[in-house]
């Protein structure tokens, strides 16, 4: 098992049976869709509500995958506990998250929690970082593939030419969020 101080990334697949709760709550970006186990948040994504079931029955489908037999429950209550932990003023403190993913990820992963706070990087220069400076396009794959929007800053990741770019949420919502960031 990978660390990384209180957030620890795990290979693409466990052994362990797992109780997750999850939900949905309201956030500075709009709606959000949480997943949370024993060992911290496991999946934070957003909703828009035109496409509300289908994102959450695709989320439930991905944790499944990624953590096998696990059992799930439904508390928004809890998730809202969360969500005013992430979207603070000042932003998420030390909440701990808890992520599977392939070695490739994790690396992508740690290199995008390393970017400072109301800073952007391109796709290269995370791959150059990571020692793959050929790799910007599997960067962007795992970049695409982050189970944890803002706990791991997929949204601090922009074109070569410092254009936003896609971002699996919105390009509105990542505008919005990198907007937020600069002003704190």
């Amino acid at each position: 098992m990978d660390q990384l101080g209180r957030y620890e990334l795990v290979p693409a697949t466990t052994e362990e049976s797992l109780d997750i709760t999850h939900g949905v709550c309201d956030s500075p970006f709009g709606a959000v869709f949480m997943a949370v186990s024993a060992h911290g948040i496991c999946w934070l994504g957003f909703i828009d509500q035109d496409q509300r079931q289908s994102l959450i029955d695709s989320a439930l489908s991905e944790i499944h995958s990624r953590f096998g037999d696990c059992r799930l429950h439904a508390r928004d209550d809890l998730i809202c506990h969360w969500a005013g932990e992430i979207f603070r003023e000042n932003g998420p403190g030390d909440v701990p998250f808890w992520v599977a993913g392939t070695g490739f990820q994790i690396k992508v992963w740690k290199a995008l929690r390393a970017i400072p706070r109301g800073q952007v990087v391109s796709y290269g220069s995370i791959a150059r970082k990571i020692g793959q400076p050929t790799a910007s396009r599997a960067v962007g794959q795992a970049v695409g593939s982050n189970p944890v929007s803002i706990l791991i800053p997929c949204h601090r990741v922009v074109r070569r030419d410092g254009q936003v770019g896609n971002y699996r949420w919105g390009t509105d919502r990542k505008k919005a969020i990198l907007k937020w960031e600069a002003g704190k």
